[in-house]
């Protein structure tokens, strides 16, 4: 009997990798610009690493900021969505992320960072949500003095929350319009 049991041993582990392959296993990464899109669209596919934007299921893992588009703004559109089941890192180093009457939601954190030359900008328009599973740190900056500058603005019936915040000098705004 134990025997045959032995055999069902790599179903049970191949059935496993598959469920678990397709529960948010893709990570995104913004190259703006550089990358052939117009570099501030979020649907634009060329601001893309992968060629496309972050699918709202398929989402391991999202990283904004580290394409050195200092100063740029990135827009979701109505529409837009984007579902995280890790983390999203970013906007960062002096970017502003716009969601007009857009989602975005990460399973742990959401991890915005600037610093005092570069800060960066979060604005919630027209009923948009931004959700955190565990965190939203709004720079929190465990890894070097001087961070992080973040800015929340939030209007027109839009929402950002998680079920727990960490806000080291930055200014988390509710504006309603």
């Amino acid at each position: 009997m134990f025997r045959k049991l032995y055999y069902l041993i790599p179903v049970a582990v191949a059935t496993c990798l598959a469920v678990s392959a397709s529960a948010g296993t893709v990570t995104y990464n913004w190259v703006g610009a550089g990358g052939g899109g117009d570099g501030t669209s979020w649907s634009d596919g060329g601001n893309w690493l992968n060629g496309v934007p972050p699918q709202v299921t398929d989402a391991y893992q999202t990283y904004i900021g580290f394409s050195g588009d200092v100063g740029t703004t990135i827009v979701m559109s109505p529409g837009d969505g984007a579902y995280c089941s890790d983390s999203l890192f970013g906007p960062e180093w002096g970017e502003t992320l716009t969601l007009n009457s857009a989602s975005l939601y990460a399973g742990f954190a959401l991890f915005p960072m600037g610093d005092a030359v570069n800060p960066v900008t979060i604005n919630l328009n027209g009923n948009s949500t931004v959700t955190a599973g565990d965190t939203f740190s709004l720079g929190c900056a465990w890894w070097f003095a001087g961070g992080p500058y973040v800015t929340v603005n939030v209007n027109d019936n839009s929402t950002a929350s998680a079920n727990r915040s960490e806000e080291h000098t930055s200014e988390l705004q509710s504006l309603r319009h």
